[in-house]
């Protein structure tokens, strides 16, 4: 059995002024989810740190139907999807208690040498690599940083933003990313569909900033001040019916 099943709920730190979970607890949860699926499989964490190596998230893509709300248990459901030669696959489904839909996810990684900070091959990690189905279409896209229509102030990276690897997490990028607008924009749109690119690592003392290039879709990236992009997201917004729409999430 390939795939892993794996029970979540947003607390009180998870939600916003909406009332409903941020799109950054969807995807802490899938990350929590890869990283016990792994384990089970034995290739998690402590089977490859023994190896000097550690897994990578290069790309991830999640389609949301809808984020759950505070305290509401979800069920990620996830599976290796493939392998190529230095990339191994992974998707997700997310369900409610009742089996309706609240999203699904695709993921690409990479082994990286916990030293040297190079990719290895795939076949020296995952021999014979069981392979579940792909549940969104097509490649996984890649995503370039756009022309900016408005840059964020420079900021540094504090303590509170690196994990175990002494770098910024991937959800700590895309609480950046998705950051860059406005509580007024929040109240009126949610995310129907998230891509983000991971391209280079950001550490402790880093600057950085955060340059948003408004369209359809939208395209966010946080950049080093040196120039070098760090993760570039690509946003597709849903209106949320003003009918259902709480007070503006920028009034006390």
């Amino acid at each position: 059995m390939t795939t892993g099943r794996y029970v979540f709920s947003p607390g009180s730190y998870d939600v916003g002024p909406t009332g409903t979970a941020h799109v950054a607890f969807i995807c802490r949860a899938l990350q929590e989810a890869a990283s016990r699926n792994a384990a089970e499989l034995g290739f998690g964490y402590s089977d490859m740190i023994d190896e000097a190596l550690i897994w990578v998230l290069v790309r991830l893509r999640v389609v949301i139907d809808r984020v759950p709300e505070w305290n509401e248990e979800i069920t990620v459901e996830t599976w290796p999807s493939g392998t190529n030669r230095l990339t191994a696959y992974r998707d997700f489904r997310v369900t409610s208690s009742d089996g309706s839909a609240i999203a699904i996810a695709d993921t690409a990684w990479i082994a990286v040498n916990h030293e040297t900070r190079r990719p290895v091959r795939m076949d020296s990690v995952i021999e014979h690599p069981a392979v579940g189905p792909r549940l969104i279409g097509g490649e996984l896209p890649r995503v370039s940083p756009g022309t900016p229509v408005e840059i964020g102030e420079q900021f540094t990276v504090r303590y509170s933003h690196i994990d175990r690897h002494n770098h910024v997490n991937n959800v700590r990028y895309i609480d950046w990313i998705l950051d860059a607008y406005p509580p007024e924009h929040h109240a009126a749109h949610e995310v129907k569909e998230l891509t983000v690119a991971f391209t280079a690592e950001t550490r402790y003392g880093d600057h950085v900033q955060v340059e948003r290039c408004d369209g359809e879709p939208a395209i966010v990236t946080v950049r080093h001040v040196d120039g070098e992009p760090a993760a570039s997201g690509s946003i597709v917004w849903r209106p949320i019916p003003p009918d259902v729409r709480i007070a503006d999430a920028s009034e006390p």
